[in-house]
């Protein structure tokens, strides 16, 4: 991704969260909750876009509701999985397949309804395909951290001043996701390739 377009989804996302910021400083205070925060972004997203797409708009209902499953089934998906690893110590390559499949899909939803530019973060650095699953429990590991991030960004619960930046890292979050669970997608399906289905203890 060049500077130019970089910028330019920074400022989308900014003037986004700007507008969101507007409505809820006025609105009550019980309104001002994640499901509240995260239906005004729903409203924001069936506005005129500034960015070139030919993406059919989705009924703002629809789209509300697709975020809101997505925002808890990421976090269900991502809290099984670690649970399940934790009461094991052992990480199933099936299972986290089939997880990750979930939490790729869910994120992917997450982009479009969150934002119109094209989901690209231009700060990860290149994974290498692992074979291994002790480097793949250090990816899930990142992962798990990211979307603890993410999830708890306070751009999702409540107005403030530093909401443009806020912003700007939960779609850097959300870039995060996608990468991660797309390598380790890639890493488990190698591992069911070679064979090595073994899960070490961790």
């Amino acid at each position: 991704m060049n500077t130019s377009t970089r910028l330019t989804r920074y400022a989308l996302s900014i003037m986004l969260i700007f507008q969101v910021s507007q409505m809820i400083v006025h609105a009550q205070s019980n309104e001002a909750d994640l499901e509240q925060r995260i239906f005004n972004l729903g409203i924001l997203r069936t506005g005129k876009s500034n960015s070139k797409t030919t993406r059919k708009r989705i009924d703002p209902k629809v789209r509300l509701a697709q975020v809101q499953e997505d925002f808890n089934k990421l976090q269900e998906t991502n809290n099984a999985l670690a649970e399940s690893i934790e009461k094991s110590g052992k990480l199933k390559v099936e299972d986290t397949a089939i997880a990750m499949i979930e939490i790729l899909f869910r994120a992917k939803r997450l982009q479009e309804n969150l934002t119109e530019s094209k989901p690209t973060n231009p700060d990860i650095k290149p994974t290498e395909i692992h074979t291994d699953l002790t480097q793949v429990k250090g990816l899930l590991d990142t992962l798990d951290n990211t979307i603890v991030e993410f999830a708890h960004n306070r751009v999702f619960k409540e107005a403030s001043a530093e909401d443009d930046k806020l912003a700007v890292k939960a779609l850097s979050d959300l870039d995060k996701i996608v990468y991660l669970s797309t390598q380790i997608s890639k890493s488990l399906e190698k591992i069911k390739e070679s064979g090595r289905l073994d899960p070490p203890i961790f």
